[in-house]
């Protein structure tokens, strides 16, 4: 779900209400919230395996993190179910709406 450019929060307008969610302690809730649906759904686990695989097609010991963590992320980002995604989208805008 992707919005135009006008729909978009300036830098500023981010900046803010990232501090606002810190201050407030909602930018924990919405961490944990978002673990607690990620293992729900099975992504945890698949991004475990998905790692097992990584480390195995390199081999134990030529494995860096680096190089582990290069090939998950955008994997692992790419993967996050949409309902879970908009989810988090939801809260966030409620937060925001309310402050």
């Amino acid at each position: 779900m992707h919005s135009n450019d006008a729909d978009k929060p300036s830098s500023n307008t981010t900046i803010i209400l990232r501090k606002k969610l810190e201050e407030s302690g909602e930018k924990e809730r919405l961490r944990k919230n978002l673990r607690a649906q990620l293992i729900k759904c099975g992504w945890r686990d698949d991004m475990k395996e998905l790692a097992k695989d990584i480390i195995r097609s390199r081999g134990v010991t030529r494995a860096t993190v680096d190089e582990i963590v290069s090939e998950l992320l955008p994997r692992g980002r790419a993967s996050v179910p949409s309902h879970v995604k908009n989810s988090l989208y939801q809260q966030v805008r409620t937060f925001a709406q309310q402050r």
